[in-house]
C-alpha cells in the first residue's frame, strides 16, 4: 500500500488498465506459441513418418522386383546351377537407380555377390563394419527386411543416415537387398520446420502488434478516464488550499449531477462551502 499511495490517482488508473491487458496478451502469444509449436511438432512427425513411409515402399518393391528377376534365372531350365546364379549375379548388377542406388547381394558367408558400382570388388568381405552391416541385413530379411544404419554417402563423402530392404532367395541362401539415403527427408523436414518457425515469428508479430494497439487505446481510454476523476479532484483541492489560504471564492461550486463518488463529493463540498459561508454571515451580523 505505501507504494501505491506515493502514486498519483491517474498513475494508478493507468496500472489498473495496462497492467490486465498485458498480462492478456502474453498469456494469448504463449499459448498461440505453444500450440503452434505442437501443431508443427506433429505436423512434422506425420511428414517424416510419410516421406519415410513412401521411400522404404519404394525399395521394396524394387528389391522384391529384382527378387522376381533372381528367381526367373533360377528356375531356367537347361541350364546348372552355377550358370543359373552367374545369370542371376549378371541380372543384378544391371539393375541401378537413381544416382549411386543399386542392388546388392551375398552369402552366408559373406561373400559379396553382386556390386552393381565396381564388380572388381566382389568376393569375400575383409571390412569388419561391411561384415557386421551384411549380418544385420541377413537379421533384417528374417524379420521386415527394413534396417535402419549410418553410412558414408560416396556422392558426399559424408556419413549419413540410410535405409536397407533385404530379402533372401530360398534354396540358395543369398540375400539380395539395396538402401537408399534418406538425407533429403531429413531437409524436407527442416525446411518445413523452417516454414512453422516463420508462421509462428509471423503470429507472434502479429500480437505483438495487436497489443501495442490495445495498449494505446487503452492508454487513451485509462487518460480519459482519469482525466474525468482527477479534475474534479484538483478542483476541490484547489478550492480547499484557497480556502485554507483566506483567498477562495466561496460562490464556486462542484459538479452534483450524478451517482458517483465523485458527485457525492461534489455535494458534501458544497454543503461545506455553504456552512462556511453561513458562519461567516453570522460572524459577520454579529459584529455589525
Amino acid at each position: 500500500m505505501t507504494f501505491m499511495s506515493n502514486l498519483t490517482i491517474r498513475t494508478r488508473l493507468l496500472i489498473g488498465v495496462l497492467v490486465p491487458v498485458l498480462i492478456t496478451a502474453g498469456t494469448i502469444a504463449w499459448i498461440t506459441a505453444n500450440q503452434i509449436r505442437a501443431n508443427g511438432e506433429a505436423e512434422l512427425q506425420r511428414l517424416e513418418q510419410e516421406l519415410l513411409e513412401a521411400r522404404k515402399e519404394g525399395l521394396k518393391n524394387l528389391v522384391e522386383t529384382a527378387k522376381s528377376v533372381v528367381l526367373e534365372a533360377k528356375s531356367t531350365p537347361g541350364f546348372s546351377e552355377q550358370e543359373t546364379q552367374e545369370e542371376a549375379r549378371e541380372r543384378l548388377r544391371s539393375i541401378k537407380f537413381g544416382q549411386n542406388n543399386y542392388v546388392f547381394a551375398y552369402d552366408r558367408s559373406l561373400f559379396n555377390l553382386a556390386y552393381a558400382p565396381d564388380p572388381s570388388k566382389e568376393g569375400p568381405t575383409t571390412n569388419p563394419n561391411t561384415q557386421k552391416l551384411v549380418r544385420g541385413l541377413f537379421d533384417a530379411a528374417g524379420d521386415d527386411g527394413f534396417m535402419p544404419y549410418e553410412w558414408t554417402n560416396p556422392a558426399t563423402g559424408q556419413v549419413e543416415p540410410k535405409v536397407s530392404y533385404s530379402t533372401i532367395i530360398q534354396g540358395w541362401d543369398w540375400m539380395i537387398g539395396s538402401g537408399v539415403y534418406v538425407t533429403d527427408v531429413q531437409r524436407a523436414v527442416a525446411a518445413a520446420r523452417q516454414e512453422i518457425d516463420a508462421t509462428m515469428t509471423s503470429a507472434m508479430g502479429f500480437i505483438l502488434l495487436l497489443t501495442i494497439v490495445v495498449v494505446v487505446i487503452s492508454l487513451v481510454i485509462g487518460l480519459v478516464i482519469g482525466r474525468t476523476v482527477t479534475a474534479p479532484l484538483n478542483k476541490v483541492s484547489d478550492m480547499m488550499r484557497e480556502i485554507a489560504d483566506g483567498e477562495g471564492d466561496l460562490r464556486q461550486r462542484l459538479p452534483e449531477d450524478g451517482k458517483d463518488e465523485l458527485a457525492v463529493l461534489g455535494r458534501r463540498f458544497n454543503r461545506f462551502v455553504i456552512k462556511i459561508q453561513d458562519t461567516i454571515r453570522e460572524v459577520g451580523s454579529t459584529t455589525d
